[in-house]
């Protein structure tokens, strides 16, 4: 046998007289795997505040940090870490004794490269998956948007409140404490709607009973099968005539459909009739509605006693 001598080598290394300043963020594997797909299509991160907001919305303060994609939301948090964690950038070995061009102090001892610490980290943001961005997005609308019953404001919907509803929905995402994704799941489910010459607003239980016992008349009427792919051209003209606008009608379509396809007047729905029957429940319970009424104005094929 014979051996092969291996030669020792060391890297050199010195440290920045000034630490220049950096801030570690450790993130999830998820949003890991969001970035490192990006070159698939362009990923998009937003760095927002997370704001804590008075009953009536007149005053807020910011209560922390908040990363979000296009579909989910990070609460930044600091976090301390017992390990001493270094930035290093690779250059030419300093000397103390003098200034280099590139900002180091020190000057070339010898044409040798190795590693400079530039900086020191004691502490680490992390990013972590917020599990209230949804329920924030609902109390943010909440408090931006007036609510409607057919053409009467309610006084809780402020004057102030009236003009910031003529916001867009892109509008409303740019101080939203959530993603683009879970404002507009916020909006669907509050059944936001745009009101001619007025903006976004959110309807009232009963407003949305009145709509969908007036959509459910004209479906039942004209035989239509909610059960089967719904067109939507071929029921909104008739609800024009009730009242009922066409925002209202794709805003309560959207909220309980499994599938949506084609564009407005031309769209297809699919109706999931378990969300569909316990979204009526929901309205039926806020309004006070008694069962009898209810059940007149509910499929019978959503209905479980009836099946």
């Amino acid at each position: 046998m014979f051996s092969i001598p291996i030669k020792e080598e060391s890297i050199p290394l010195s440290f920045a007289h000034a630490d220049q300043n950096f801030q570690l963020l450790e993130l999830p594997n998820s949003l890991l795997e969001t970035l490192e797909d990006s070159y698939q299509r362009t990923t998009r991160l937003y760095l927002k505040s997370s704001v804590r907001r008075t009953h009536d919305a007149s005053t807020t303060s910011v209560t922390g940090a908040l990363l979000c994609t296009e579909n989910k939301t990070f609460e930044v948090r600091q976090v301390q870490s017992s390990n001493s964690i270094h930035i290093l950038q690779y250059g030419d070995v300093l000397d103390s004794a003098q200034t280099d061009p590139t900002g180091y102090k020190g000057v070339k001892s010898d044409a040798n490269a190795g590693l400079c610490v530039i900086a020191q980290c004691k502490g680490v943001l992390e990013a972590v998956e917020s599990a209230s961005a949804q329920a924030e997005a609902m109390s943010y609308l909440r408090s931006r948007l007036p609510i409607h019953d057919a053409l009467q404001l309610y006084p809780e919907a402020n004057e102030a409140s009236h003009r910031q509803s003529a916001m867009t929905a892109l509008g409303l995402l740019e101080d939203a404490p959530c993603s683009e994704g879970e404002l507009n799941a916020a909006l669907r489910d509050l059944r936001a709607f745009q009101v001619p010459g007025t903006g976004l607003a959110i309807p009232t239980p009963a407003m949305l009973l009145r709509a969908w016992s007036a959509f459910y008349g004209v479906a039942t009427i004209q035989g239509i099968d909610l059960t089967k792919p719904l067109r939507f051209g071929n029921i909104a003209t008739s609800l024009e005539e009730d009242g009922i606008s066409e925002d209202l009608l794709l805003a309560i379509l959207q909220g309980i459909a499994t599938e949506i396809s084609g564009t407005k007047a031309n769209q297809v729905f699919e109706l999931d009739s378990v969300s569909g029957a316990n979204w009526l429940r929901q309205l039926a319970a806020s309004t006070g509605t008694q069962d009898n009424e209810l059940e007149q104005n509910l499929p019978a094929a959503w209905n479980p006693l009836t099946k």
